[in-house]
């Protein structure tokens, strides 16, 4: 299963429709551009996607902000990990574990998992 694929089959469910894997970081968080040519954030750790950009420019403007490139190359985080358990191989990433979620945010994720459910039931009918 290639990439797309898998972000397709994972994410799907939440209206993300990937077109194309436009970035990576050593810890496995994309930027995908989706068929509308939106770019998502999807940070695996965190069970989150997010749009960051609605156009390629406005990507490349992303792309130079301080902010986001701290959040985004986690170049501490790199630094400690490859410290710890070496370079990565070119099919490897580093992983954080999950962390622990609240009740309220697992209502919040249940609750937005019956909605799509409930209009996927909709569109069946």
């Amino acid at each position: 299963m290639t990439l797309i694929e898998e972000i397709r089959s994972a994410w799907g469910w939440t209206g993300l429709v990937p077109d194309e894997v436009v970035g990576q970081n050593d810890f496995g968080n994309l930027i995908v551009r989706d068929i509308d040519g939106l770019y998502w954030r999807i940070c695996p750790e965190e069970l989150d996607r997010q749009v960051i950009a609605n156009s390629r420019a406005q990507l490349d403007v992303l792309s130079n902000d301080k902010e986001f490139l701290q959040d985004w190359c986690l170049s501490r985080m790199v630094e400690i990990a490859k410290s710890m358990f070496g370079e990565l191989s070119n099919d490897r990433k580093y992983c954080l574990k999950i962390p622990e979620y609240s009740v309220v945010h697992m209502m919040k994720v249940i609750s937005e998992l019956f909605r799509c459910l409930n209009l996927f039931a909709h569109q069946e009918t």
